[in-house]
């Protein structure tokens, strides 16, 4: 699906550089833009992100919780836990360096 959905978006680019396009080409064209920046936002975890797991971890948020705050599956809360380590339980007994505090 990822190389239909560059293709598309590589000929529709192609082809608004040769003529205008048509109302219906101008909306796929609007979708698949608008389609891989929501993709690349939403699989991205920046150093901003982990910092506000970990604080939502800390202040007793569950992951579903935690999920809904940051606009994100369970899921993906669930997996990024598990990459780093980190589990609920864990949490109640971290140490919080001062320059982390919000």
């Amino acid at each position: 699906m990822g190389r239909e959905f560059k293709s598309t978006l590589e000929r529709l680019d192609a082809l608004s550089r040769t003529r205008e396009l048509t109302p219906l080409e101008t909306l796929r064209l609007e979708r698949a833009l608008r389609g891989s920046e929501r993709k690349f936002e939403r699989w991205h975890w920046s150093t901003a992100d982990l910092l506000r797991l970990r604080r939502h971890l800390l202040n007793g948020k569950k992951p579903k919780q935690i999920a809904i705050l940051m606009d994100r599956t369970e899921r993906s809360v669930w997996r990024r836990m598990n990459m780093l380590g980190w589990t609920v339980r864990d949490a109640s007994i971290w140490i919080i360096n001062p320059s982390e505090a919000p």
